[in-house]
């Protein structure tokens, strides 16, 4: 069976395999009555460029800029086609407003993700077709994991103004430590490797910042070790494509690594039926968290791997050495609180 996450604190880090998917998978089965309960309806009243629009809403006029996107100047290289592709998606149409964080900017704009009626996020749209690239804020990045995956995917295949004007990437976030600042979702992404951890090499320090299932803030520093490097094996996460998970030495034998695993497991309910009660499955899942000990190859005992899956996550040098075969966080400092 597949372990769903991680958990600790239900996990920051740990939403593996289920943030940005979870997001693109709204994305695309985001219906009409999805996006009403989201924001406001308002009236888009004139388009002025690739990511601001005004409109008109209860009686009042203002503008709107696309958060988590911008787009070129209309006096630059596909300025103008920015804004044609965002009017064809717009104008004179009502959409829904959907608020993150701020309400209102300094210049007076409101900063908004937008929707169609139809249940389509404008921001999106615009970055899958390469007339906008990915631009993150970091006090309101609610959807920015999903729309920065959306403009990687655009660029890779050369859509709009990455073929027309060589756009480049957003440039890492780095916090006051200088370490780069990345989110649960930045990481949380069914790849083989974020691109964003490009701009990493084994020892480099990060920020994760996120939220938990049930709500909770959560952020750490950690120290970045690629798959390949050899690490001195302590708190931490390991990332692979399908999840992360915490690891920790095991207090009561510190020689032994152990791995806090979630899994949902299906319930299974009783019923009645000719006198007999007879135990069937429901379709209610329940989270089940435990704390497994890492387990070894019988074929090679210095390989390690999680409990629950097949995921080989290192291999023992020897005096206390790891060679990390998945890329390894080493925690540092944080809210990370381990059991």
């Amino acid at each position: 069976m597949k372990v769903r996450r991680l958990s600790v604190m239900t996990v920051a880090v740990l939403s593996c395999a289920t943030l940005v998917m979870s997001e693109t998978a709204q994305a695309q089965t985001r219906r009409p009555s999805d996006v009403l309960a989201l924001g406001s309806t308002a009236k888009v009243t004139n388009v002025i460029d690739g990511d601001t629009i005004e409109v008109s809403q209860n009686g009042n006029t203002f503008l709107v800029n696309y958060l988590g996107v911008t787009t070129p100047g209309l006096d630059a290289c596909y300025g103008p086609q920015a804004k044609q592709a965002n009017a064809a998606l717009v104008q004179g149409k009502t959409v829904i407003i959907e608020q993150d964080t701020t309400d209102f900017n300094a210049s007076g704009t409101a900063p908004r993700y937008v929707y169609l009626v139809d249940g389509r996020m404008v921001n999106e749209e615009l970055l899958k077709v390469g007339q906008a690239v990915a631009s993150t804020q970091l006090t309101d990045a609610k959807y920015q994991a999903s729309l920065n995956a959306l403009a990687a995917q655009a660029q890779q295949a050369k859509k709009g103004g990455w073929a027309r004007c060589g756009w480049q990437a957003e440039a890492p976030v780095k916090d006051a430590n200088g370490c780069l600042a990345l989110t649960v979702a930045d990481l949380d992404q069914r790849v083989e490797k974020p691109s964003i951890l490009g701009a990493l090499k084994d020892g480099d320090c990060v920020t994760i910042a996120g939220t938990t299932e049930d709500g909770a803030a959560w952020s750490g520093q950690f120290i970045y070790h690629p798959a390949g490097s050899t690490v001195t094996q302590s708190a931490g996460f390991v990332r692979w494509k399908d999840g992360f998970v915490l690891i920790e030495r095991n207090p009561e034998d510190v020689s032994q690594l152990v791995a806090h695993v979630t899994q949902y497991r299906q319930q299974v309910r009783e019923v009645v039926f000719n006198g007999q009660v007879i135990k069937v499955p429901s379709r209610e899942r329940v989270l089940f968290q435990a704390v497994l000990p890492l387990e070894r190859d019988p074929g090679d005992a210095s390989v390690v791997r999680l409990p629950v899956t097949n995921t080989w996550i290192a291999r023992d040098l020897g005096n206390g050495q790891y060679q990390a075969l998945v890329d390894f966080f080493e925690y540092k400092t944080g809210d990370l609180k381990l059991p």
